[in-house]
């Protein structure tokens, strides 16, 4: 499901001159199931609801590190 609503997300940025920074590759085995993870999921009445999922300390670092990247290499001199 994240892929196709990032390439959805990624289009959108193009038309309006924004950057996307996918996160996806980076985030590979760090799911909510995974021993390391960088995601929380919440639970209202499992499994008979929709589980939401959020990025932990974790997760939210990786997601800063990659912006901070983007961000640097959008206005170092070239």
């Amino acid at each position: 499901m994240l892929e196709p609503l990032n390439k959805v997300i990624e289009k959108s940025s193009g038309d309006h001159e924004a950057s996307f920074v996918d996160l996806h590759d980076s985030s590979r085995n760090h799911s909510v199931c995974d021993s390391g993870k960088w995601v929380e999921g919440v639970f209202t009445q499992f499994p008979n609801e929709v589980a939401f999922v959020h990025p932990n300390a974790r997760g939210h670092q990786n997601a800063a590190d990659h912006v901070t990247s983007a961000l640097l290499n959008a206005i170092s001199p070239n």
